[in-house]
């Protein structure tokens, strides 16, 4: 199991750009502080939720992260840059063959 992470992790940082990574990185710190706002705790794939549960979880972070929670000195992010945190987070799940989290029951992006 631990070199299956091993070979996620480099996947993640080894096949994008530094400014890709980084902004992978941000988004990632993004995702678990709000899941830390929520109670979730050391989960972040959120495995005991349903499919649907977790889409709940992930459009309630795109509606905190379009409301600048967690962008000091914002009052508002533009959807683009909200879209992209939801898909490097999305990629992460993925990367470490979990399901894609903004997919609904019947595997429809929301």
């Amino acid at each position: 199991m631990d070199d299956l992470a091993a070979a996620s992790f480099a996947i993640r940082t080894e096949s994008v750009t530094a400014g890709t990574n980084q902004k992978s990185a941000t988004a990632w710190r993004r995702w678990t502080s709000y899941l830390h706002s929520i109670d979730v705790i050391d989960d972040e794939f959120l495995e005991p939720f349903s499919v649907d549960q977790r889409l709940q979880i992930v459009l309630a972070f795109a509606a905190a992260m379009r409301g600048a929670r967690f962008s000091p000195g914002y009052t508002k992010i533009k959807e683009g840059s909200v879209h992209s945190t939801i898909d490097y987070v999305a990629q992460v799940f993925r990367a470490n063959n979990r399901r894609d989290p903004q997919l609904d029951s019947s595997d429809v992006k929301s």
